[in-house]
């Protein structure tokens, strides 16, 4: 579709792939290589079970008068279940536009609003976020896990580093930044190791698949939610067991008396100077401290065993008694830093009834 004498605009196709890495590693969009880029796609679409190719797009770019790239933003199928019915949703992923097709960015921006699933943005620059609240009359998700990140130090050194990056902190700092550090590592496992332990009433293991009974704990669970990701046997599959997402994924279930209560699933983030696990969706149906406490030792545990150089471990408080469990477990908190967009076409989802985690949206594909 032309948008002048210049630019047009078209649908991604697998043929497109090499020339978007391309532009997005000329744009700096990440630090990832051409390569990863291309492996990137393979993630949000070719290898995704909910994207059909007769139904769905990839995302959008833009094209010069010489046919290159100037422009891309991508889309991301993900099914839902809305009132126990399952449907499709879509997240934007990657908007990068080039400075001289600027004034064509919100023409990619159209493309992905005229779909009729649910949208979702959780990326968004301060210039987008205004946007989204204003023009656009996207709505926040005003969950209170948004507003602190939890953080339990596994290595100082390491753990400095993040908080020299997150703080903006001045090298004069160094030696000191470090000391802190070491000092709240210290601190959190004294705290996690002379915390009062009562007997433990659920069990908690790592599973490498999704187990049998899955879909019967499904059936439950999104009956009792109006508005959630799918987290059936496919779902979990996509989002933790397959592909690229394998080798950094691991998922705990939760059972009382054999009973099927629910899943933590977290990620490992490798960066240059240091990695961390983060813990990006939990899916309960109990809601009490001692079952938190069970499963944060549990999380400590499998973190240790996993990989030698991990900095820390970080989390939200998705209620307030895993907060409790948290807070008693030795962990340190700071004020959230993650925005989360959502908008429904049927305008029947309130925030209250979205039940969102670091799951939702593509902030967890990077």
């Amino acid at each position: 579709m032309p948008l002048g004498k210049k630019i047009e605009i078209k649908n991604v196709k697998p043929v497109d792939y090499p020339a978007v890495a391309e532009f997005l590693q000329q744009q700096k969009a990440s630090d990832f290589t051409i390569d990863q880029w291309r492996e990137k796609f393979l993630v949000f679409w070719d290898h995704n079970p909910f994207f059909r190719e007769d139904k769905h797009e990839r995302g959008w770019l833009l094209r010069d008068e010489t046919c290159t790239v100037c422009g891309f933003l991508g889309n991301i199928p993900i099914q839902y279940a809305r009132c126990g019915q399952e449907e499709t949703g879509f997240a934007l992923t990657t908007w990068y536009v080039r400075d001289d097709a600027r004034k064509h960015s919100l023409e990619l921006y159209g493309c992905f609003m005229d779909q009729t699933g649910v949208l979702i943005n959780t990326t968004p620059t301060f210039e987008v976020e205004e946007l989204l609240k204003g023009v656009l009359k996207f709505l926040p998700l005003t969950a209170d896990w948004l507003k602190r990140d939890y953080f339990f130090p596994v290595r100082s050194g390491a753990f400095s580093r993040y908080l020299q990056e997150r703080f903006k902190l001045h090298p004069l700092f160094k030696s000191i930044n470090f000391a802190a550090a070491f000092i709240a590592m210290i601190i959190s496992n004294v705290v996690a190791r002379t915390r009062s332990k009562g007997p433990s009433l659920v069990d908690v293991k790592e599973v490498i698949e999704p187990p049998a009974d899955t879909q019967q704990w499904w059936d439950a669970f999104k009956a009792e939610h109006p508005f959630t990701i799918a987290r059936h046997s496919m779902g979990l599959r996509y989002f933790f067991f397959s592909g690229e997402y394998l080798k950094t994924r691991r998922v705990l279930e939760l059972r009382s008396h054999g009973e099927l209560l629910g899943f933590l699933g977290v990620r490992l983030v490798s960066r240059p100077e240091y990695s961390y696990v983060e813990v990006i969706d939990i899916a309960l149906f109990r809601d009490d401290a001692s079952m938190y406490l069970t499963l944060v030792d549990k999380l400590r545990e499998l973190v240790l065993r996993w990989k030698p150089d991990i900095a820390f471990i970080k989390t939200n408080a998705f209620s307030e008694p895993m907060r409790n469990a948290l807070n008693r477990s030795g962990f340190w908190s700071v004020a959230g830093r993650a925005r989360f967009y959502y908008f429904d076409p049927q305008g029947q989802i309130g925030a209250n009834e979205f039940y969102g985690t670091p799951l939702d949206g593509d902030r967890v594909c990077f």
